[in-house]
Formats: structure tokens, sequence, C-alpha cells
């Protein structure tokens, strides 16, 4: 049976010893697997390690199928996720249908349910693996560059001039803009989102405008202010940046979004070698602790940004809104 070979596949990748002999398994499956079972396997892959889904519950140990009551195929299982996935069950209703359905199926197909809503097929792959081997099988997500706390080796190893600026202490995200619309968003995880703040869209594409880009990404951090404008701490931001990623939140959460950028990266080039930055055409620099934004060409002299900062000589295209406040230096 479909499931059964599954459950064979993914045990089999467990007990592989490395990472290369798991990535082998799996390039392997078109080879030894019929086209319906690698269609429910993928199927699975995709519950698993798609960054967007979401079943809105935890596995219960109480759910065990019932082998005198088995009437529940693979096909019942994955209708019964889409249906979790896509918030057409929720609730009660969904713990009632997800005991109901477990009830009735087989072992084997009770263990791909777990290991879907546990988003963990406990066999020692990632998403990194799985985009490796199946290319096409996940959602699109940006690559996002990590940053580090200084230390002696990372200042050795810097080139200067530099720029540089202080991490804001938020939410990463990566914004799309295209023609003058910001399309979507992204968490560093890959959660796509976007946020009901109009003046801060609008913000964003006059970025992109100003630089005569089409096609570009926006990298930065996302902040939330509290009623004296001010930063909220991180805790606080982020719990109410987890109510957008869940649709949650109230209109005036979105108003009190902010967002700290500091690259920008033209879309041919997002998918950069991660020991080379050339691609990054743009980097915003904080020089102050208030909201002040402005960007550069990689390698512009720091001192230029300081000695213009320093002499107030406030650029003609400066413009301010109380969401971001722009200056250009380019």
């Amino acid at each position: 049976m479909i499931d059964s070979e599954i459950v064979s596949l993914v045990r089999k990748i467990a007990s592989a010893s490395s990472r290369n002999e798991k990535v082998s398994i799996l390039k392997n499956c078109e080879s030894e697997f019929s086209e319906g079972t690698l269609h429910y396997f993928r199927e699975l892959l995709f519950f698993v390690y798609n960054p967007e889904t979401s079943f809105g519950v935890t596995w219960n140990h109480e759910w065990v199928p019932d082998s005198e009551k088995f009437q529940s195929d693979i096909d019942n299982v994955l209708s019964l996720l889409d249906d979790l996935a896509d918030r057409r069950l929720t609730g009660n209703e969904a713990l009632t249908q997800i005991e109901l359905t477990i009830t009735h199926t087989s072992e084997d197909c009770a263990t791909i349910a777990k290991w879907a809503i546990d988003r963990s097929l406990d066999c020692g792959i990632d998403e990194k693996t799985i985009r490796k081997v199946f290319p096409d099988l996940l959602p699109f997500r940006p690559n996002m560059m990590k940053c580090e706390p200084a230390n002696k080796k990372s200042l050795a190893e810097a080139k200067y001039p530099a720029l540089l600026q202080v991490k804001s202490d938020g939410m990463r995200l990566m914004a799309h803009v295209v023609d003058s619309e910001v399309v979507e968003m992204y968490t560093f995880n890959g959660t796509r989102f976007m946020i009901n703040n109009q003046d801060l869209l609008d913000d964003l594409t006059i970025i992109a405008n100003r630089l005569g880009i089409d096609d570009v990404w926006l990298d930065g951090e996302l902040l939330f202010i509290d009623e004296s404008g001010k930063i909220m701490p991180r805790k606080k931001g982020n719990g109410l940046a987890n109510s957008i990623l869940k649709k949650t939140a109230k209109p005036s959460v979105h108003k009190r979004a902010r967002i700290s950028l500091f690259l920008l990266i033209q879309q041919e080039s997002l998918y950069f070698p991660k020991t080379e930055i050339a691609h990054v055409q743009y980097v915003f620099c904080c020089v102050s602790e208030l909201p002040l934004y402005g960007y550069a060409p990689v390698g512009q002299v720091l001192s230029e940004i300081i000695r213009f900062c320093l002499r107030k000589l406030f650029h003609p295209e400066l413009f301010m809104r109380h969401r971001l406040i722009q200056f250009f230096v380019s």
C-alpha cells in the first residue's frame, strides 16, 4: 500500500547515517517507487517543509487507529490536512474530524498525519535539503544574509572603509517591490505576509522609485512603536508581529509598524552566493538613534556620510514622514 511505502521510505532515510546518504535516497525515489507513491510522498514533504503551512492544532496521542473501523485511506488523510491548512476546519470541529479520521485509518496513515501535523519527519532532513532535491516543490522564499556580533575575527576580516549600522532588534523581513507596489513580504523563516499600513508601503515604493528600479527587494527589520512613538522592546514588538502573521492583528497594530532597512537587492541578484555581496547595490545606514535612514552605493566612504550628517546639509530630495525619514546621499 502507498502509505506503507511512504512510511518505510521515511524510516529508511532516518536510518541513514550521513546527510549525503539521505540525499541519495531522496534522489533515487523516482527510480524505486511508482508515480502514485511519489505524488503522495511529495504532498507529505510539502505539508512538513512548506514554511507557510500551519494546521492550527497539535497532535494528540489519544488519536489512535481502530483496526476494526478501518475506512479512511491516504487520500482521506491528505484531504483532512488540506482542510486544516486552508482553515476550512478549525477549533473543536477540526479536533473532532481529526479524531474521526485517525480512528478510521491505518497505522501508517496515522503516522503520516502525525508527521504532517508535527511538521517533522524526524529523519534528519530539513527544508534546505528538500529544496535541493526537489527544487520546484516548495514555494519561493528569498535568501537572507545573517549578521553576527562584532568580534576580533570579523573586525579583522572587514574591508575598510566600511558602512556601519546599529542592528535593530525586531523581526527580520524582506519586502518585494514591483512596479511601484509592495507585492509581498517574507519573514526570515519564509512566511509570506503583508502589513496593512498604506503609508508605510508608500514609503517603501518611494525608495524603489527614487532609485529607478522596477523589481527590488528591501531587506530590514520589522519594528513597532508605542503611544509615545518609541520603538517597543523586541519581545513586545515581535508579539505584535506574530499577530500580523496569524492575521489576528487589529488595524491599530498595523499602523504601529515601522521598518528599519539595511539592504536593497535587485530581483535578478536575489540568490547571490554567501561569500559575495557585490550584487547588493545599496546599503541603508542608520546614523542616529532616531529613525533616520539613508542609502549609499556599496563601497561609499563612511566619512562622507558622517560629514554629511554633521554639517546637516540635508539633500534637496529629503522627505519626512512619521513612519520613515529618508535622506539620499548617493
